[in-house]
């Protein structure tokens, strides 16, 4: 954890977490072997990682879960995937209540399960299958994701004239899939579907006259909807208080300034405590979002700073651990690997010959020219907050900018 982190006033860094984690040595990798060697449960919890976790449900080992799609009929294979799921994109956007899609999954009932919403999240799963080692080639017809996802398109096609439940629950899945894909200009309808299908069966109003099961899983598509719209707290704070840097500050308030250093310090120690406890390998769609942010923030920093100076290298080296996990995260969604490319082009080439060795990944300007056929994003890139000349920098934004500046050598300016 560098220095410069605590230099701030930092909760994080006092958390019991963080002081369990100061214990291990440097490139130290907790296996579930060695987890298991730790005899204190109490212990144990703070260093499980994310990837060790596997969901333990008869329900999933017993499930016909080929009963519910026509793209795949590898029961084996298809239970892995929803495993994967609840470990995964579940933990962080649960548009439904797990038990009792799982029940009527198994039981074959149609009022929280259906085809819809299983090959919905069958193809978000698929992210986050390492057997396969093309998941974030999402444009191949023979990629079995783009075939669920081609699937659950065509049935939401056929239901949204009478939608259910699932429906909405199927299409804001959908919009999350097709967003780290790198092509949100797809997946916005989609949630735009999901909302209106909500407010058209009431799902934002108490019903009293609702059973319990259908008021629990209300509640919960409810709040997935509302928290995929929203930004989590130290990028709100950011996004708040960053436009009134430079301004007057009342007596005896803390400044702008101030506040957005200290929730910028908050939110690098947060992600850096999430790289030492679980590392960035295993498929979590959350992190491009934050990653990318914390990567130019970096930028910038390294922009202001002298070169060579503490600060330059500090910026640098989480310049550093942000690319590592835009190229861990871009082996499981397109838009993460486009992000880190887009990334290379954006820094000096000493800086870009380090991101290159630290990723192992090359420039190829015939991927790059890949990506921009492939890519339809306006996905915010690098910018907590609306830039002072009202232009959002985005995914395709960047895209057109290097297709305008290829022919050039050297990097662009962002």
């Amino acid at each position: 954890m560098p220095p410069f982190l605590g230099n701030r006033e930092n909760p994080y860094l006092q958390s019991s977490l963080y002081d369990k984690l100061r214990t291990l040595s440097p490139h130290q990798i907790l296996t579930k072997e060695s987890v298991r060697d730790i005899e204190n449960e109490s212990e144990r919890i703070y260093f499980i990682p994310y990837h060790a976790a596997e969901i333990v449900d008869p329900r999933i080992s017993a499930v016909d879960a080929s009963y519910w799609t026509t793209v795949n009929s590898d029961n084996t294979m298809l239970r892995v995937l929803l495993g994967t799921y609840f470990v995964s994109e579940y933990l962080f956007h649960p548009y439904f209540d797990k038990d009792l899609f799982l029940e009527d999954m198994v039981n074959g009932r149609t009022r929280f399960c259906s085809a819809l919403l299983v090959n919905a999240i069958l193809a978000a799963a698929w992210h986050g299958y390492r057997p396969a080692t093309d998941r974030a080639a999402h444009w191949m017809p023979e990629n079995i994701g783009y075939r669920f996802l081609a699937e659950a398109r065509r049935l939401l096609d056929l239901e949204r004239t009478n939608p259910t439940i699932t429906t909405i629950q199927a299409a804001a899945i959908i919009c999350l899939t097709c967003t780290i894909n790198g092509v949100d200009d797809l997946g916005w309808p989609y949630l735009q579907m999901s909302l209106e299908m909500a407010k058209t069966l009431n799902l934002f109003s108490y019903a009293p006259e609702s059973d319990h099961e259908w008021q629990r899983t209300a509640a919960i598509t409810a709040w997935g909807l509302f928290n995929w719209q929203a930004m989590h707290f130290h990028v709100v704070i950011i996004s708040m208080f960053e436009p009134f840097i430079g301004t007057d500050t009342p007596p005896g308030e803390a400044s702008a300034e101030t506040i957005v250093a200290e929730s910028k310090a908050c939110f690098e120690t947060l992600i850096r405590m999430y790289y030492l406890r679980h590392g960035f390998e295993s498929y979590d769609p959350s992190l491009f979002q934050f990653l990318q942010l914390l990567a130019y923030s970096a930028l910038e920093d390294m922009r202001r700073a002298e070169g060579g100076s503490q600060l330059y290298e500090s910026a640098r080296s989480t310049l550093v651990l942000c690319a590592r996990g835009l190229r861990d995260q871009g082996r499981c969604y397109f838009a993460s690997e486009a992000t880190l490319r887009l990334l290379l082009e954006s820094v000096g080439p000493e800086d870009a010959g380090l991101l290159k060795e630290v990723t192992e990944i090359e420039q190829d300007d015939g991927r790059l020219s890949h990506m921009a056929r492939e890519i339809r994003s306006e996905w915010p890139i690098g910018a907590f907050s609306i830039p002072r000349d009202g232009n959002y920098r985005t995914l395709g934004n960047f895209i057109r900018m290097w297709e305008a500046n290829r022919s050039s050598s050297g990097s662009f300016s962002s």
